[in-house]
């Protein structure tokens, strides 16, 4: 017998039979277990009738969660989309509940049979710009693309995937049945069209070494959009871990609608409505549990989109209401509702912390891309260094005090000062160039340049 619960049933069993010519301390001796334990087990009958009503009222919620939209979640899907329903339900408690009634949900396991191709290059390959930072960029600076085989009938059709490595949305795809570059060329246009305006000439695509993305119709439309080409080294998948996970994770959730695809139209309104599952109901534990799109939303506004929190509020007020109530009517005392209450209200406190401190973080985040793009428009107007990034400007400069201009003998001088990160106090040079005026900046860290319209003079 493999739980001491049905040990117990079986010592029951055996003293209602007739036949039965053993005691209760005999039995316990042959199942192993004590009759202080037995005799508790028969006493707590009801208590045990009353936890297993709740575990089904509860594990009705978990099937309700699991079931959502048809596709399968393992434990923290679950409890991600509980949390959207507005249900608090510990990881835990779903786990041993899915045990409990026998609940499982698919699990991905490594492909022995892949093996990597190399590309046969058509045009040029691109450097490695990403190096696996995927997430470190922000939203819409590192776009990932690839292509999958997907089994239809017997053969395969095709899809090609852009997605943002921040917040993991599918910004667009595009399905064929055929391998020719025109469907990559349609991902990429669609980008464009749908998502443009929140692309900037930072913005990377990074792939594969593959043919479709070394062709030149690829580079040339890349060029045209005004984004920069990225690839991976050859033969290493791991330098687009994201798309790659994406792809699998996709095809274990519709291995059970591909079998039953006839037609590349039913492939691709199956396709269809997992991308508005994956982008909008798709919770991922990394995206604070939400999905991509509303993680996106909740990175730039600041809000959560989710309105979890506000859910958990309105939730917390009908139980306090609920508290009082029992506590008038003698249900529970007035000890216990003080404790009780003491909780709902430390959890009210938490959550309106939470909500100011990602109020403050935006603007704080706010604050600091203003400060970079007001640098960068500086530095361009006065300066030839127009390769510097904003990347750099993060890591090494702090600030940048910029000077009244003056003109002398028909020329004009323009002073700048950028104080740098984590340097030591560097002398300001060829000080007659710099307004007495300005002199203060002796004292202060940093090194000031003296600019003319053609010339720098340092």
């Amino acid at each position: 017998m493999d739980s001491t619960g049905e040990r117990f049933e079986a010592i029951r069993a055996a003293l209602t039979d007739r036949n039965n010519i053993l005691t209760v301390k005999d039995l316990c001796e042959l199942a192993g277990v004590s009759r202080s334990g037995y005799y508790n087990w028969v006493c707590s009958e009801k208590n045990r009738e009353l936890r297993e009503t709740k575990d089904r009222a509860a594990f009705e919620q978990i099937l309700e969660a699991y079931r959502f939209r048809g596709y399968a979640k393992g434990v923290r899907g679950i409890h991600m989309r509980l949390l959207h329903m507005g249900i608090r339900m510990n990881v835990k408690k779903i786990r041993r509940l899915m045990r409990k009634y026998k609940l499982t949900c698919p699990i991905r396991k490594l492909n022995p049979y892949r093996r990597l191709q190399r590309s046969i290059r058509m045009g040029s390959a691109a450097e490695n710009l990403v190096n696996r930072e995927f997430e470190s960029h922000g939203p819409r600076a590192i776009l990932l693309t690839d292509i999958t085989y997907i089994p239809l009938c017997g053969r395969f059709c095709y899809l090609s995937t852009i997605l943002d490595a921040c917040t993991k949305q599918v910004l667009a795809y595009a399905m064929s049945e055929s391998l020719e570059v025109d469907f990559v060329l349609e991902t990429v246009q669609l980008l464009v069209k749908h998502h443009g305006i929140s692309l900037s000439k930072e913005t990377v695509i990074h792939s594969d070494q593959g043919t479709h993305y070394t062709s030149l119709k690829f580079i040339q439309l890349v060029e045209n959009s005004a984004l920069r080409r990225s690839m991976s080294r050859r033969g290493n998948c791991w330098d687009n871990a994201p798309q790659e996970s994406f792809f699998g994770h996709m095809k274990d959730e519709l291995a059970s609608e591909i079998p039953g695809w006839t037609s590349f139209e039913a492939a691709k309104a199956s396709i269809d409505r997992w991308m508005d599952y994956y982008n909008n109901d798709r919770c991922q534990w990394d995206l604070a549990k939400l999905s991509p799109n509303e993680y996106y939303h909740y990175i730039t506004t600041g809000e959560y989109p989710a309105g979890t929190m506000r859910r958990r509020r309105e939730e917390l007020s009908k139980l306090f209401k609920r508290l009082y109530e029992d506590n008038v009517s003698g249900k529970i005392d007035d000890a216990r509702f003080a404790k009780m209450s003491k909780r709902y209200e430390q959890e009210q406190s938490e959550n309106a912390k939470k909500i100011k401190a990602l109020r403050l973080e935006l603007k704080k985040d706010e604050s600091k891309r203003m400060d970079i793009d007001d640098f960068l428009e500086t530095v361009r107007r006065y300066t030839d260094a127009a390769t510097i990034t904003k990347r750099m400007v993060a890591e090494l400069i702090d600030h940048i005090e910029v000077y009244h201009a003056e003109k002398q003998d028909g020329v004009t001088n323009q002073c700048v000062v950028i104080y740098y990160n984590c340097i030591g106090a560097f002398d300001v040079p060829d000080r007659r160039k710099i307004p007495e005026a300005d002199m203060i900046m002796e004292t202060r860290k940093g090194v000031a340049l003296s600019y003319a319209p053609e010339q720098v003079v340092v």
